[in-house]
């Protein structure tokens, strides 16, 4: 991961106010930061709490544990301890400023980071969780119907498709000849999960 401007690889401070590496969006922000040093990208992470080893080339600060000592989320809340870890990367951008070229940041621990990186000129990039499938076949299934477009036949591969056709953004691939050749669609929506 090059700069088009000097080809110095790009460095990137990754905030996230979890616990990197735990289970479910803590997995996925691990994965990223792996993703992103092995592309080659000079990574800083502040995080609340590291649970597995990142690449040697990473650096990692904990925002909310030092050493074996941390400060559990659950005695000061999950709100506070986000607050606080985007407080504590927040009054780091300054001195960072000129030693990094973007930000990631993730949601619920991001605001003075988001707003400290841009007083810097820094730019920020916020991390979109993804929606709950049923929620995503819902919101798609009314924007199929605003637009008289008929939904496949709902299976596995179907609910697969639909959450597909959510994140990819379902105006940007419907034609206009789409629209007129089908009929609007009459599904009651997926089978409910047991």
């Amino acid at each position: 991961m090059q700069t088009p401007k000097d080809n110095m690889p790009v460095r990137a401070l990754y905030s996230f106010p979890n616990k990197l590496g735990a289970q479910r969006i803590c997995y996925t922000a691990w994965q990223q930061v792996k993703g992103l040093a092995a592309a080659g990208a000079q990574v800083l992470v502040y995080t609340g709490g590291l649970l597995r080893p990142v690449p040697e080339s990473v650096e990692v600060r904990t925002t909310l544990a030092r050493g074996k000592l941390r400060i559990p989320y659950k005695l000061i809340g999950n709100q506070r301890a986000m607050a606080l870890h985007d407080a504590i990367v927040a009054s780091q951008i300054e001195r960072l400023s000129g030693k990094i070229d973007i930000v990631h940041v993730w949601p619920q621990g991001a605001l003075r980071t988001i707003e400290a990186a841009k007083r810097f000129g820094i730019p920020t990039v916020l991390e979109r969780c993804n929606t709950h499938t049923r929620y995503a076949y819902e919101v798609v299934r009314d924007e199929c119907h605003r637009l008289g477009v008929a939904l496949p036949p709902i299976s596995s591969r179907g609910r697969s498709w639909i959450a597909d056709l959510s994140c990819a953004g379902w105006r940007g691939i419907c034609t206009a000849s789409t629209r007129r050749s089908t009929t609007p669609a009459t599904s009651s929506g997926p089978p409910k999960r047991g």
